[in-house]
């Protein structure tokens, strides 16, 4: 009797370690696209970086302090990505008058500097521009594809990120419950960061840059 107690015991154990495994593969097999819940802290923007549509370099900690703030992360090789740009012209527009601020983080190569101007015109990129020639930028946020989208709430925590198709998230809802989270908290600024609109560039890409027309 005592005998067959033990071998029930050791068949009972070994069927919860095996439904235990299946539901771990279970939650592991779907693809995570976003997570809008409160992840961490994160750092801020790299220092020695040129800037575009803003005469100094931006923090989050000093002019966005406060803000929710969308990174936009791409490099801007193909015409489909004015849809993104669209895209972020819609989510700016519901929230003119609230503090959200988009900076967009451009991966390109310090050789292509100098078409850089050319682009950001001709695109009719109005939003901050940090350019990422060393993926110093993409490193400090852990991002390795592109493009991508985060979204930090008002104390610089990352609060939301996507990836391919984020075009299509309903992108005002997750803005609209952080502006109300910053409320809530009292961290929230008081009014939107403006940017002048001049350009930022560092002593090591003076000499990258050619002299616009």
């Amino acid at each position: 009797m005592r005998k067959k107690q033990i071998w029930s015991t050791i068949l009972f154990l070994v069927v919860v370690l095996i439904f235990a495994s299946l539901l771990g593969i279970f939650f592991r097999s779907g693809e995570q696209v976003s997570y809008t819940g409160r992840f961490q802290t994160v750092g801020d923007f790299p220092d020695d970086h040129a800037w575009f549509n803003t005469s100094q370099p931006l923090s989050l900690y000093d002019q966005l302090r406060g803000h929710v703030t969308v990174l936009y992360f791409e490099d801007f090789e193909t015409l489909d990505d004015l849809r993104g740009l669209a895209r972020l012209d819609q989510l700016i527009e519901a929230f003119q008058d609230d503090p959200l601020q988009v900076v967009v983080v451009y991966r390109i190569s310090r050789n292509m500097l100098p078409e850089l101007y050319a682009q950001v015109e001709t695109w009719d990129i109005g939003y901050p521009i940090i350019v990422d020639d060393l993926g110093e930028v993409s490193a400090n946020f852990e991002v390795n594809s592109f493009p991508a989208l985060l979204l930090i709430d008002s104390t610089a925590r990352l609060s939301a990120w996507y990836y391919h198709g984020w075009e299509d998230t309903d992108l005002e809802v997750v803005v609209h419950d952080l502006l109300i989270q910053g409320i809530s908290s009292r961290t929230l600024a008081m009014d939107p960061y403006i940017p002048d609109g001049g350009e930022y560039i560092p002593d090591r890409l003076r000499s990258a840059v050619i002299e616009k027309n």
